[in-house]
């Protein structure tokens, strides 16, 4: 494990992706922090129907307090991804929740999409954070058999936090 203190500055030079971040509480948020803190650059995959107020309240500042690094800098997200983990692909995606109005102007989307878009923008990750909230369906390590642009994680330990 690492720690980020002011004291103690690190260089994690590290790409995460945190599944489930739609404001500034909760544990992805806090996550995210201390990754940056500790030099990683961060991705976010926002729930979709979350993602238009979560983009423009990070846009107008509304979180710029919550940014604040113990550094005195502001924590950077380098992407903000639309994400609904509850779907695998677009074939999975029912049509009433295709045609939802809160699903309308974004794509790619669903999980094989995202780790698509991720890797053509950024070949790999080298961290992925679950912090998703309310979808029971999604297990910790589901998102993970879809992310093929992890890249080489054979050197980290991963363990479920709970069943």
């Amino acid at each position: 494990m690492f720690s980020s203190t002011p004291d103690t500055p690190q260089d994690l030079s590290k790409r995460a992706f945190i599944a489930g971040i739609a404001d500034d509480n909760g544990y992805g948020w806090a996550i995210a922090k201390s990754l940056t803190a500790a030099g990683a650059e961060i991705l976010v995959g926002t729930w979709v129907p979350a993602l238009n107020i979560f983009e423009t309240s990070l846009r107008r500042g509304k979180f710029d307090e919550s940014r604040i690094l113990p550094d005195g800098s502001l924590m950077e997200i380098t992407k903000v991804y639309p994400l609904d983990a509850v779907f695998d692909s677009l074939e999975d995606v029912p049509e009433d929740i295709k045609a939802n109005k809160r699903y309308a102007g974004s794509s790619k989307w669903t999980v094989s999409e995202v780790a698509e878009s991720v890797e053509e923008d950024f070949g790999s990750i080298d961290i992925l954070v679950h912090s998703l909230a309310n979808v029971p369906e999604v297990s910790p390590f589901e998102i993970v058999k879809h992310c093929f642009f992890l890249g080489d994680l054979s050197h980290e330990i991963v363990q479920p936090l709970g069943d």
